[in-house]
């Protein structure tokens, strides 16, 4: 789908449904949401049934897909047999006009020190850092994969590779962070030092 705005489906209300009702109240903290409706719209069906409607749900233009430029709209399929016909995979194929995988790496990377980390500093200088709180992050297929692709380079060596194939609809991975912190209240800079998988492309919520 690329960047066009497409609303949500009756199965994505009903997978972002099951999934909030896996969750326990109070789970997380900040809930930060690409700004194309398919994905605010899947944070607000997990925020309601899951008990999370008291957290605001920052949209961020940073999160949205990868734009897929003269092939927005286009299937995957499609993709598929031009990125085989090169020799490279989808991620690796860059359509005229449409976002590199560097690009979209540095759109994360901006959004996560620009808003995820400055966030998080603020809100755990209340406690004086004694409770760091939990994020949840609502975006789209390539921008996860390049997501964890990026983290996979703090983690430890039981880091498992994300799958070639884009996630499935609703599929949840989850992170543990450790962060250098030094001066962190008066830089708002956190630096990764390391990342530990706890689950990838999850969907057992699904299996009700």
């Amino acid at each position: 789908q690329g960047q066009i705005d497409t609303p949500i489906s009756e199965a994505g209300k009903e997978e972002a449904m099951l999934f909030g009702q896996s969750l326990v109240p109070n789970s997380y903290q900040i809930i930060y949401s690409s700004s194309l409706s398919r994905a605010y719209d899947t944070a607000k069906q997990i925020a309601v049934f899951s008990g999370h409607t008291g957290v605001e749900i920052q949209k961020h233009a940073l999160l949205i897909e990868r734009s897929y430029g003269s092939m927005e709209g286009m299937s995957r399929e499609v993709l598929r047999a031009l990125a085989l016909a090169k020799g490279i995979t989808t991620m690796q194929f860059t359509p005229v006009d449409g976002e590199s995988m560097e690009q979209v790496t540095a759109r994360i990377i901006d959004f996560l020190q620009s808003h995820l980390f400055p966030d998080v500093n603020r809100r755990s200088a209340v406690t004086n850092f004694e409770v760091i709180p939990s994020v949840l992050i609502v975006t789209h297929g390539a921008i996860i994969r390049l997501f964890i692709a990026y983290l996979a380079s703090f983690g430890d060596i039981n880091f498992p590779a994300p799958p070639d194939a884009s996630p499935p609809f609703t599929a949840v991975s989850e992170f543990e962070l450790t962060f250098d912190t030094t001066n962190t209240i008066s830089q708002c800079q956190w630096q990764i030092i390391n990342v530990k998988c706890l689950r990838l492309y999850d969907t057992s919520h699904l299996n009700v």
